[in-house]
């Protein structure tokens, strides 16, 4: 008698984890990522501009150098996959840096 619960209970988990692996797979199907955008140089200093950020404050909020960002909107480079990803933040919702002040004002 034993035997057999412990037999019921093995074959209803091992059941339930095929449901969940079915769930899983058909969950993650889903899904549909957006490309990384390509950023041109002036799509990224109207971004920046938009901002209100110098290049120094915009640098300091993208966690890069300045130089870099000298770099994406002289055209030299091109922002990498997260960059892309970061700048899109931004360009859908003007107010990105405040919902997400990585970035404050002094304080007076």
């Amino acid at each position: 008698m034993a035997n057999d619960i412990v037999g019921s209970i093995v074959q209803g988990l091992a059941e339930g984890l095929i449901k969940a692996e079915k769930d899983r797979k058909k969950a993650a199907s889903n899904v549909v990522v957006t490309p990384v955008k390509k950023y041109r140089p002036i799509d990224v200093q109207q971004i920046r501009k938009t901002t209100g950020l110098s290049q120094q404050n915009f640098a300091s909020y993208m966690g890069v150098p300045v130089e870099t960002v000298r770099e994406w909107e002289n055209g030299s480079s091109t922002p990498p996959g997260p960059a892309s990803r970061l700048l899109a933040c931004m360009d859908m919702d003007e107010e990105f840096i405040t919902k997400y002040p990585f970035v404050r004002k002094k304080k007076k």
